[in-house]
């Protein structure tokens, strides 16, 4: 007979030579580990047969009784992890708690799946029950394999309530969920796309109703002032330059394409075609009133000496001048195109196409745009309706043609840029002559 008690153990002889010591235990120590299933085999039929300490790794249901009862664990003192840092292995093993492990970034790549990791939770309780469950299994003849996936559908089948809350709540279009527990409806003014966390503002020129999954784009062209518009009726404006023609937005370059050069255009072909008269050179008087138009218009349009304008029948700025105003680059504008525009805004019958041409597509390609898009629309509302009493006409010229009435257009094709000989119309006179024409 010995005093001593056997302790059979696989690993960490040093911790229980150690823990033998400090605590005062006569303990016989015997290893068994070979790294082969036969020696485990054999090491787990020893200890069933008989009555000792032994050294066991938990989850484990080797060790289970035919009572389906689990060894009883030797209390130990509590564990001291300073101490066993630094090899000083008197203490018992810290407490093992389950604990979930994940990628890092797995929220941010699929957080229904980070939701379901961080949900799962098994206690001691549940590992004794599913190991008791897994050795009557394999006892039965089941392979370890197989007897592990009968006791993970068993638990899974009794165990609802436990494992319900685990799962994320996957919420259609139209609503969001920001902690996968509760889905929510999406607010006016925001859209909801399937599975979102929270709900989307609605961009500019787009609306959203309530329980909107995508934003509904303004009619007609039409655009909001401000992102979250929640209505069609906060769709009030027209964006990236366009205007407002007929009940929806155009850009600016189809109204001047379509409507005010082909306008311009009629009026100068029909007073040529329509009425054969011989021109006379205008007098001082003309003269005077168009050098008086062509200053009216340079400075309505912002294209004066002091904005960087000289035209090429001027003397260029000196530099002492053009420092004074800020201007450091001068545009040379050749002085028909703009008297060609003058010309127009008098109303004058002999409109040469090519400058006026030339004349608008420098200022359209510049910062003066904004201008001229005001004044070409100002003498398009002229041209459309002269029965308005409200728009303000230029004051009749000498040099205007005999009356001809209102000229409706029949058709407008293949408007080319830089070239009038790109401009076709065919027009008829009508007998009516406006109120406001001379003569």
């Amino acid at each position: 007979t010995t005093e001593c008690v056997p302790l059979v153990v696989q690993y960490n002889y040093r911790n229980a030579m150690q823990q033998s010591w400090f605590l005062n235990m006569p303990i016989a120590l015997v290893g068994v580990r070979s790294g082969t299933s036969d020696y485990d085999n054999m090491y787990y039929g020893v200890i069933r047969r008989s009555r000792f300490l032994f050294g066991w790794y938990q989850p484990d249901d080797s060790l289970v009784d035919s009572e389906n009862r689990l060894p009883v664990m030797l209390t130990l003192p509590s564990a001291n992890i300073p101490a066993q840092n630094k090899g000083i292995l008197w203490t018992g093993n810290a407490a093992i708690r389950p604990r979930n492990y994940a990628w890092n970034l797995l929220p941010t790549v699929d957080r229904f799946v980070d939701f379901f990791a961080t949900g799962l939770t098994f206690y001691n309780q549940d590992m004794d029950g599913l190991m008791v469950a897994s050795r009557l299994y394999k006892d039965q003849g089941l392979s370890a394999l197989n007897a592990s996936r009968a006791v993970a559908c068993d638990w899974v089948k009794n165990n609802s309530a436990r494992w319900l809350p685990w799962i994320p709540v996957r919420c259609p279009a139209g609503q969001y969920s920001d902690a996968l527990t509760l889905c929510y409806p999406c607010p006016a003014g925001s859209y909801c796309p399937i599975d979102i966390d929270a709900p989307q503002p609605c961009p500019v020129g787009s609306y959203c109703p309530d329980n909107a999954s995508q934003p509904l784009g303004c009619p007609n062209g039409m655009s909001t002032a401000r992102m979250q518009a929640s209505t069609a009726g906060n769709c009030t404006q027209c964006a990236g330059g366009r205007v407002f023609l007929a009940g929806s937005c155009v850009a600016f370059t189809t109204v001047l394409v379509s409507i005010v050069l082909p306008l311009i255009v009629v009026v100068a072909v029909a007073a040529v075609a329509g009425f054969k008269y011989g021109t006379s050179v205008a007098g001082a008087a003309d003269e005077q009133e168009l050098r008086r138009k062509v200053a009216e218009l340079r400075r309505r349009l912002r294209i004066t000496a002091r904005d960087g304008y000289v035209l090429s029948t001027e003397r260029p700025m000196p530099m002492w001048h053009r420092l004074r105003y800020g201007t450091k680059i001068l545009t040379r504008m050749p002085s028909s195109d703009i008297e060609a525009a003058a010309r127009l805004a008098l109303l004058w019958e002999d409109v040469d196409l090519r400058h006026l041409d030339a004349f608008c597509m420098a200022l359209y390609d510049s910062t003066k745009r904004p201008y001229l898009k005001d004044w070409l629309l100002e003498v398009a509302a002229v041209l459309l309706d002269p029965r308005d009493e409200g728009v303000e006409r230029p004051r009749a010229s000498p040099r205007l043609p005999p009356p001809i009435g209102h000229i409706p257009v029949r058709s407008f094709s293949s408007f080319s840029s830089g070239s009038s000989a790109g401009v076709r119309a065919a027009f008829s006179p009508a007998r009516a002559r406006p109120s406001w024409w001379p003569g």
